[in-house]
C-alpha cells in the first residue's frame, strides 16, 4: 500500500463501500473520492473526515504511517494528526476563527473558497407531504468548486432535508439535498427522469418526474416496495408549482 489511493480503495473495498457511498457518509461527491482514488488529488482538505468514515488512523491512510485502525479518539483527533499543506491550514484557522467570533461568516466564505447557501427549515418528502416552506434555520458552506463543476449559481441553490424512504437507494431519510432552485421555470423544462423538488396540492415531494406524450407527468418513487406511482394529467399540472431539481445527496455522518 504504496500511496493516499491504494489505501483509500483497499479500506473502502474491505467496508464494502462504493465510491458513492462513502461520499455521502462526509458529504462530498463521488468524483472527488474517484479524484484521490485516480491519483488525481493528494492533498485533499477533507482526508480527516474520510479517515473517521472509514475508521482508519488519518497518518496512516495519509502517509502509511502508525496502525491502520483508529484507536477510538476520532475526528478531533484525526484531524490534529494529519499533516497540513497550506490550504489545508488556512481552512482550519478560518475554523477556529469563525467559532472564536472573530470573522464573519461572508469573511470566512471567501477564506475557504466556499458559498454560504441557505438551508431551509423543511422537509422535502420522500413519503408524505410537508407544505412549509419559508424559515432558514442556517447557512451551510459549500465547496465553489463543487457548485462551478455542477453549473450552479450560488444565488439560485440552496439546501433542505428529506424525509421518509421512498426515493431510497438515491436519497435516504435525513439526507442533505443540494437543491437548483427553478421557480419561474415552466414544466416543459423539466428533464425525464431527473429528481424534482414541487409541490401540489398542498403537499411537497421529491420524486422522480417524467413527462409523457399528452402533456401529463407520471411521479415515480425509487424504492420498489412503493408500488403506486401518480400520474399527474395536463391539467392538473397547472396546479403545480416547481421549486428546483436536486442535484445531490448527502448522508450526514451523525444525521441531525
Amino acid at each position: 500500500m504504496n500511496t493516499l489511493a491504494d489505501r483509500l480503495r483497499l479500506r473502502r473495498k474491505e467496508l464494502k463501500l462504493s465510491q458513492e457511498d462513502l461520499g455521502k457518509r462526509i458529504g462530498v461527491s463521488q468524483s472527488s473520492i474517484g479524484n484521490i482514488e485516480s491519483g488525481r488529488n493528494r492533498s485533499a482538505t477533507f482526508l480527516p473526515q474520510l479517515a473517521d468514515a472509514l475508521g482508519v488512523n488519518a497518518l496512516w491512510l495519509a502517509e502509511g504511517k502508525g496502525a491502520m485502525l483508529n484507536n477510538g479518539t476520532g475526528l478531533q483527533s484525526n484531524a490534529a494528526l494529519m499533516p497540513q499543506d497550506e490550504e489545508a491550514k488556512k481552512i482550519l484557522a478560518a475554523n477556529e476563527a469563525l467559532k472564536a467570533g472573530e470573522i464573519s461568516f461572508e469573511e470566512y466564505a471567501d477564506l475557504t473558497n466556499s458559498a454560504a447557501l441557505p438551508f431551509y427549515d423543511i422537509k422535502a418528502s420522500c413519503g408524505t407531504g410537508e407544505p412549509t416552506f419559508e424559515v432558514i434555520s442556517h447557512k451551510y458552506f459549500t465547496d465553489k468548486n463543487e457548485l462551478i463543476r455542477l453549473g450552479l449559481k450560488p444565488d439560485r441553490t440552496f439546501w433542505c432535508k428529506a424525509a421518509g424512504d421512498s426515493m431510497e437507494p438515491a436519497i435516504k431519510d435525513g439526507d442533505r439535498l443540494l437543491v437548483e432552485q427553478l421557480d419561474g421555470h415552466s414544466l416543459t423544462d423539466i428533464l425525464n427522469n431527473k429528481i424534482y423538488l414541487f409541490s401540489w396540492n398542498g403537499e411537497l415531494f421529491c420524486k422522480r418526474l417524467i413527462r409523457q406524450m399528452d402533456g401529463s407527468l407520471l411521479v415515480k418513487s425509487d424504492n420498489s416496495e412503493y408500488h403506486r406511482d401518480i400520474l399527474i394529467t395536463s391539467e392538473q399540472a397547472g396546479q403545480m408549482k416547481l421549486i428546483g431539481r436536486v442535484r445531490q445527496a448527502h448522508t450526514p455522518p451523525n444525521k441531525f
